[in-house]
């Protein structure tokens, strides 16, 4: 997994690219402390990038909601697309995240 974290019309934003597996907790875990210490109101997490995630990135990215809500910070899946976008809609995630097309 690689990522990189911007700040976008006041909305923090981190782009994540490559894979999101299990092997890259520590990573992860990294990027989204980072991306959330600069958040001020909503953190968007732009999927475009992403060609694969299994279900250790599905955790992650609830521990990442957990975590922002804690510190007020709501969390905005963007650009989901091939087998990451399938894997959000059979977890039925958009029960959990706001997962929006172009943000």
């Amino acid at each position: 997994m690689k990522h990189e974290i911007a700040q976008i019309a006041g909305a923090t934003v981190i782009r994540l690219q490559g894979q999101l597996v299990f092997a890259d907790r520590m990573a992860f875990d990294r990027a989204a402390s980072d991306a959330l210490s600069r958040s001020t109101g909503q953190l968007s997490v732009d999927l475009a990038g992403l060609d694969y995630m299994d279900s250790a990135g599905l955790g992650f990215l609830i521990t990442l909601r957990e975590q922002a809500s804690k510190r007020g910070v709501s969390v905005v899946l963007t650009n989901p697309t091939g087998q990451v976008s399938e894997l959000l809609s059979l977890a039925r995630f958009d029960m959990l995240f706001s997962i929006r097309q172009g943000s």
